[in-house]
């Protein structure tokens, strides 16, 4: 693999530069040929995570902070073990997912859960 490509995608996934500044920046020093080994670097170093938190906001993300990390911690997940998913679908509240387990306190759900015992009566 070309040095330049490594480096490139060392910088992607540290979040030091983002694609929308690195694909000018390749552009104008004429590295845009290295882009497809690039995202070939990052593929291969994607990090597997434990669990996936799902909120419908970053301020979801904010608000419901210490109830997410609450239930990590009760699953023995640390920050650093889980990725954060933005899903407006969900409409509010989160969603943690493990291999086998998911615990729902999303908005969506509890509308759902409300609208069928609302109309089977």
């Amino acid at each position: 693999m070309h040095a330049l490509t490594s480096r490139y995608a060392e910088l992607l996934s540290r979040a030091l530069v983002s694609v929308d500044q690195l694909i000018p920046y390749l552009r104008s020093r004429g590295h845009l040929s290295l882009l497809p080994g690039i995202l070939s670097a990052l593929s291969s170093q994607s990090k597997t995570y434990r669990a996936r938190v799902t909120v419908a906001s970053a301020e979801d993300a904010k608000k419901f902070s210490s109830q997410i990390a609450s239930r990590l911690a009760a699953l023995n997940i640390s920050d650093t073990e889980y990725s954060l998913v933005i899903d407006p679908r969900i409409v509010g509240g989160y969603s943690v997912d493990t291999d086998g387990q998911t615990l729902d306190h999303t908005y969506r759900t509890a509308l759902v859960s409300f609208y069928k015992n609302v109309t089977r009566n």
